[in-house]
């Protein structure tokens, strides 16, 4: 397959894009990311990440001035150098929105995580998700796969969203053929929603990129 290459037509858009790789927990969301960054910035663009955590998580290390400072009773810490910084601060409310401001200059932000947002999303499809109860205009689905057509289910273990913010799926290589003939059909506008596999990160990136450059 041909490397993926942006010379033509070079980056249209001003505003940074957020753009959310959702699945189910151990579903290779951050060895996604992790396969898409060297795609991404090896074409020129600046790409931030931001990872939904949804539980309290340690954001310092103990034992460290910055990690003294917060838990003597400051609401935030800075620790900086002549090339990056790290800031930790208390703060209610939080959307990828709003962290999204701390990335100015960003080309892309992408969010880990956000299946329940209303962003566009890459879905990962993988063999924890289970079969669920039909809904209307749900989808027929292999055994280990359920994509109902509209919105989310109340376990959001179990089910993968499937709505118009959906840019691609990205599934199992061994499950791929039976995917693609289970899921392959038109989307509410009328386009086919691609599905790829795993080892396809130059194909997911430049559908996000194709995406980025038709919403501007």
């Amino acid at each position: 397959m041909d490397r993926f290459d942006l010379s033509a037509p070079k980056k249209t858009w001003e505003e940074p894009k957020l753009i959310a790789i959702c699945g189910v927990k151990n579903s290779g969301k951050t060895t996604l990311i992790e396969n898409l960054l060297p795609v991404l910035t090896r074409q020129g663009l600046l790409v931030a990440v931001i990872k939904h955590d949804g539980h309290e998580f340690g954001a310092d290390v103990p034992g460290t001035d910055s990690y003294r400072h917060f838990h003597a009773g400051a609401y935030g810490t800075a620790v900086y150098s002549a090339s990056k910084m790290c800031i930790v601060k208390k703060e209610n409310f939080l959307t990828p929105e709003k962290i999204s401001a701390f990335f100015p200059e960003a080309d892309l932000i992408l969010l880990e995580g956000g299946k329940s947002l209303s962003l566009p999303k890459i879905c990962l499809v993988g063999r924890r998700n289970k079969i669920g109860p039909e809904g209307k205009n749900s989808l027929e689905v292999p055994a280990g796969l359920c994509l109902p057509s509209s919105g989310v289910s109340q376990d959001p273990e179990i089910f993968v969203y499937c709505g118009p913010e959906v840019l691609a799926y990205v599934a199992d290589r061994n499950m791929e053929k039976n995917v693609r003939e289970s899921i392959l059909k038109e989307n509410f506008d009328g386009e086919q929603i691609p599905i790829f596999g795993f080892d396809e990160p130059e194909m997911i990136a430049r559908r996000i990129v194709e995406y980025c450059q038709t919403e501007i």
